[in-house]
């Protein structure tokens, strides 16, 4: 659940853009594929990805279903996934109003 709240946040990013710039296709499947390799990212490696929606969730769940570790033993780990999927979330949801509100102002609504 930690993971998807994460892709939402970024779902209402681009939702919001979508409503004032009408042409985020060719935007969309790229962003689509740009998570791909966050699933398999080294997080481990490289900690910074820890900050991607993505990685984070990934490798703690590979590392509890191969590792065969609980998630209740690393707590800092699991609190770094929640901070930054609610990141995601908040930033997602302010720039979708802010977005909306623009396309109000703009009157870009009127054909929805």
């Amino acid at each position: 659940m930690l993971i998807i709240a994460g892709l939402v946040g970024v779902g209402l990013a681009m939702g919001g853009l979508a409503l004032v710039f009408k042409r985020m296709q060719t935007l969309s499947s790229f962003l689509g594929l740009a998570f791909l390799p966050l699933v398999a990212a080294p997080v481990d490696r490289y900690p910074l990805l820890k900050l991607l929606p993505v990685a984070h969730g990934n490798a703690l769940l590979r590392s509890v279903l191969v590792g065969g570790r609980s998630v209740f033993t690393e707590p800092l780990e699991l609190l770094i996934l929640i901070g930054v999927s609610a990141a995601y979330v908040v930033v997602g949801v302010v720039m979708f109003r802010l977005m909306e509100r623009q396309a109000r102002d703009r009157a870009l609504l009127g054909q929805y």
